[in-house]
Order: C-alpha cells, then sequence, then structure tokens
C-alpha cells in the first residue's frame, strides 16, 4: 500500500511513502512528544543546547517526518532495530547492499561497520534519545572502509565513547577518527548527528571525524560536535591529503585548549561554526 503525503511546512512538495512504515514513524513520533511534554525540557551534554519542550517536540516532528521521507526515497527493503534485530550490526550483516534501517529511541551498545553497503541508518527519536556508545570497543563508533559511496549515511544519533580506529604504531597503536572513521576509497553522510567525547588519551588522531585514503570523503551536515579528544591532532576532525571533508552547518566546540581542526593539504571543505583553537589556517574561528 502507498500513500500520498505532503509535508508542505517542511518539505514544500508531495512525496509517495508506504503507509505502513509511515505509521510505524507516527507512532515514534507521538512517543518522543510525550517524552517531551513529561520532561519539559531536552538538553545536549553538558547542558550546551537547552530548550523549552514545546520547540522541542515540533523539531524534532520536523525532523523525523523530513528524515522518514528521504529515507523512503533510498530503495530497498526497511529493517526496524530492535523489533526485527536486536541490534544495528546485526541488522547492518542482514541488509541487502541498498537498504534503510530505522533504529527505535534507546541506548546502543556498540561499534558499527557498514560492511561496503549503500545503508541510510536513521536514529527515528533523533539524537537526544538515540545513543550509540562504543565504550569499551577500542574502535570508531561508525566505520565506513570497504567502499560504500556518498549514499551511504547514518542520522539521528549521539555517537559517544569512541576510541577510533587502531593502526599498529611505534606507540603501539594510534587511533583514527572516534566518532567516525572513513578510509579506503569510502564515503559517508554523517547528518543531525551530536558526536560527543570520543577519543582515547594516547594515540588518538581526529577524536570526532576522519577522513582519510585516496578516494575517501565524509560529508558531515548539521551536527554538534563537542568535547571529542585527539592526543595528536584534529580533536574534533581530521582528512589527510588524499581524502576530502565536507563540514556543513555543523556547531564545532573543543574539549580544553587543544587544536579542533587539522588537515593536510586542501581537502577540508568548511561551512560551520567553529569555536576554539584551530589548526587549519585556512578555516577561521567564528564565534557561536
Amino acid at each position: 500500500m502507498r500513500l500520498l503525503c505532503c509535508f508542505a511546512d517542511f518539505l514544500g512538495t508531495p512525496k509517495e511513502v508506504d503507509a505502513d512504515k509511515f505509521a510505524q514513524v507516527v507512532v515514534t513520533i507521538l512517543g518522543v512528544m510525550n517524552t517531551y511534554r513529561q520532561f519539559g525540557v531536552f538538553f545536549v551534554s553538558l547542558g550546551v543546547v537547552m530548550q523549552n519542550s514545546y520547540f522541542a517536540a515540533n523539531a524534532c516532528v520536523a525532523w523525523v517526518l523530513v528524515s522518514f521521507v528521504s529515507a523512503s526515497d533510498q530503495g530497498g527493503p526497511t529493517l526496524l532495530v530492535p523489533s526485527q534485530h536486536a541490534t544495528i550490526q546485526t541488522a547492518i550483516s542482514a541488509a541487502p547492499s541498498v537498504a534503510t534501517i530505522l533504529v527505535d529511541g534507546g541506548s546502543y551498545s556498540e561499534a558499527i561497520n557498514l560492511l561496503g553497503k549503500d545503508l541510510q541508518i536513521v536514529g527515528i527519536a533523533g539524537p537526544s534519545l538515540t545513543v550509540l556508545d562504543s565504550s569499551g570497543a577500542n574502535d570508531s563508533c561508525v566505520t565506513a572502509n570497504s567502499g560504500e559511496t556518498i549514499a551511504a549515511s547514518i542520522e539521528g544519533f549521539t555517537l559517544t565513547g569512541g576510541a577510533g580506529k587502531p593502526f599498529p604504531s611505534s606507540y603501539g597503536f594510534d587511533h583514527y577518527g572516534g566518532g567516525v572513521f572513513v578510509g579506503d576509497d569510502s564515503s559517508l553522510r554523517i547528518k543531525n548527528c551530536w558526536i560527543v567525547d570520543n577519543g582515547i588519551g594516547t594515540g588518538t588522531f581526529a577524536g570526532g571525524v576522519f577522513a582519510g585514503g585516496a578516494g575517501s570523503h565524509a560529508e558531515v551536515s548539521g551536527c554538534l560536535i563537542l568535547g571529542n579528544h585527539a592526543w595528536a591532532s584534529g580533536g574534533a576532525t581530521l582528512v589527510d591529503g588524499n581524502a576530502t571533508m565536507h563540514l556543513d552547518r555543523c556547531t564545532i566546540l573543543p574539549k580544553g585548549a587543544q587544536p579542533i581542526i587539522a588537515f593536510a593539504g586542501k581537502n577540508l571543505d568548511n561551512t560551520s561554526h567553529i569555536h576554539g583553537k584551530n589548526l587549519a589556517a585556512s578555516v577561521p574561528e567564528t564565534p557561536l
């Protein structure tokens, strides 16, 4: 069964969506709105962002609807976590090369790898209620390093507790990309995520997001990148001389006084708000 819906306030044009999938999202929206009404406020880690419940609920509804319609354009089947698959990684493993994975609100203790598939992974309750906690995994929260294309994306999560992808070094191991690792001629879109408190004490490059290797690209949009740690360089992000990265409408704050962004070459395109000491000379500090 198909259903033609027009979200004029958000999209401006009608979209054809699957009625059963739409019903699932409506149930989630109502649950999220009820949660906001009960608690009255929502907040980003460390109290950086706080809004009243009415605004939060409506913003969340708008975001979920837009995310859902966007995901419906992807093609392939839709897999549900946790009702069909207990973890996000088991859903990824079960998915074909093109699919959508819808993840209910909750905390998921795992680190995920897209396994070369062009998946849209969507936290349908948004980042305040959907947490991917990779503490103890000794890995990046999210990895794309098996030939994923720019059609692959993750959206609507808090990504936290990631150590980064480990590589042997003279120090034992260096870790790259605590929150997100994109490498080996792969691409990934990271949309509307909170990338918070990633990186370990030693040997970390890019506490938040790393893109490295020829042909690799990270597209980071509408994200909060906050309080991530790098022992070497790139507290928030790092892109090497062979990869590319685009930061679009993100808010980036440091952990203490350490540099936020680093890159080799001229491969970082930025249209974001940066607050704090910045290593990338061509990407100026901008106040919040």
